[in-house]
């Protein structure tokens, strides 16, 4: 298994670039204050990454994310559904507040599902759900995104 990379934006690139990503749970649909589209590279291995985030680690502590991973499969338009057996990964991040620190937890989707439509120079589309099972809850979130590469 490889290491699960926790990506943190420096600042909002949402309104410049009409980045969107919301998903629902229980029912309440909710919009991502933050969303963002990374591309690792080498000496790293190459994974696209789609990231929505609501709350803020600086004030509140109250920091919810959804973090899907997917290979890099090169240069062409993909369009392709995506699961857990077949190279998604799919992360539950969420902070706990202490008097002296904040803690992130970070959780795999037990069962996660991405069609998406990416064309590697321009946007990317893209609607999913999982399953999380953690701390006695559970979390069947179901979404979607537009994100640009700028």
């Amino acid at each position: 298994m490889r290491h699960f990379d926790i990506i943190l934006p420096r600042k909002s690139n949402n309104k410049k670039l009409r980045h969107s990503f919301h998903w629902t749970l229980d029912g309440h649909l909710t919009k991502a204050h933050d969303c963002f589209l990374h591309l690792t590279e080498p000496p790293h291995d190459e994974y696209w990454h789609f990231i929505g985030t609501t709350g803020t680690l600086e004030e509140h502590g109250n920091y919810f994310s959804f973090n899907l991973t997917v290979p890099n499969m090169g240069e062409e338009l993909l369009e392709h559904t995506y699961t857990l057996e077949d190279g998604l990964e799919f992360y539950h991040v969420y902070s706990v507040t202490y008097p002296d620190y904040i803690e992130l937890r970070s959780f795999p989707a037990i069962y996660a599902e991405l069609a998406i439509r990416l064309k590697p120079k321009g946007k990317v589309k893209g609607d999913f759900k999982g399953r999380f099972n953690f701390d006695n809850k559970v979390l069947a979130p179901e979404g979607a995104f537009e994100l640009f590469r700028h």
